[in-house]
């Protein structure tokens, strides 16, 4: 037969096959907690998690919960695994797909002592609903490997290659994406021209629409970044009203006028600035005012009266 090979049960019509309690509680009674190292996989036609399942019913939140109950008495755990997230699909009657993750291997705490690296794959399902597990005990790394540390010239050369990259992006940037208001009214102007003569130029008007379309999508995302706002509703085009939101935040950072410590307001960038440099040349320096006594009744003193003078 060469390579192939499979598993086969036999049974007779006095065998119920469907899964229920009793089966879970066969298992809890075999496979009971052991100091040994083992573990079981396989499908256990169970879900741990909500997300383990995509499509269909939901599955109700009072559910019995064998597998769970079944791995915290055995003290398995799951091993995890690598590649899709689901072993198990199909289409049901009403056209719906539905993937469940079925399968999985679940290993004690000794196992996972004995054979750290242990490691589970789905491998692609081929001629079935569930993809197969591959289980290995071993993960193969390369020897020697070089410890990584940082160079201090690569800052420099870093920088250097950052700049060069931002001035041909910049150079991209103008070549590829023009001025959009500038772009647009050449727009408007050719499309004014051709459409003199429409009979003739169906194919010419068609383009430049298009693309005036395009470039109006591009200045509107243009004032979209800039106002940092929600994005409206789709086809509604207020241009404008984005570039009145960028403004009224640039407004919102502007200060316009200060109250100094002398009570006073002060209006003007120069005034302004120089009322934050004196409060703050005032603030850590010795002619700042002393703090109020109650305050300093609040903590608990540390240092006696001696100690106090000795130190002056």
């Amino acid at each position: 037969m060469g390579s192939a090979g499979g598993l086969s049960f036999w049974w007779d019509d006095n065998i119920d096959l469907e899964e229920n309690e009793a089966c879970w509680n066969f298992l809890e009674g075999v496979l009971r907690y052991t100091d040994l190292p083992w573990l079981c996989g396989g499908d256990f036609n169970e879900i741990l998690w909500s997300f383990e399942k995509k499509g269909g019913f939901e599955q109700p939140s009072n559910r019995p919960c064998y597998l769970h109950n079944f791995m915290k008495k055995a003290g398995l755990i799951d091993l995890g695994y690598q590649g899709s997230s689901f072993t198990w699909r199909a289409h049901r009657q009403n056209g719906i797909f539905v993937q469940e993750r079925l399968d999985r291997v679940l290993g004690n705490l000794p196992w996972q002592e004995s054979w750290p690296s242990t490691s589970i794959s789905h491998h692609p399902a081929i001629g079935s609903d569930n993809n197969p597990l591959v289980l290995e005990t071993t993960m193969y790394h390369k020897n020697h490997i070089r410890q990584f540390k940082f160079d201090g010239p690569w800052i420099y050369k870093w920088k250097a290659k950052l700049q060069h990259c931002t001035t041909l992006l910049q150079k991209w940037s103008r070549e590829k994406f023009s001025n959009n208001k500038k772009r647009m009214e050449a727009l408007h102007t050719e499309l004014n021209e051709k459409q003199l003569r429409w009979d003739e130029n169906h194919a010419e008007i068609r383009r430049i629409t298009q693309e005036i379309t395009e470039t109006g999508v591009r200045e509107e995302q243009y004032w979209h970044q800039w106002s940092r706002i929600k994005w409206l509703s789709k086809g509604d085009a207020n241009t404008a009203f984005f570039h009145q939101s960028t403004l009224a935040h640039r407004r919102q950072n502007c200060i316009l006028r200060i109250k100094g410590d002398d009570g006073r307001w002060h209006v003007g960038e120069q005034a302004i600035r120089r009322v934050f440099e004196e409060h703050f040349k005032n603030l850590f320096t010795s002619e700042a005012q002393f703090i109020n006594g109650d305050i300093l009744d609040c903590v608990d003193s540390v240092i006696s009266q001696t100690t106090n003078d000795n130190l002056l």
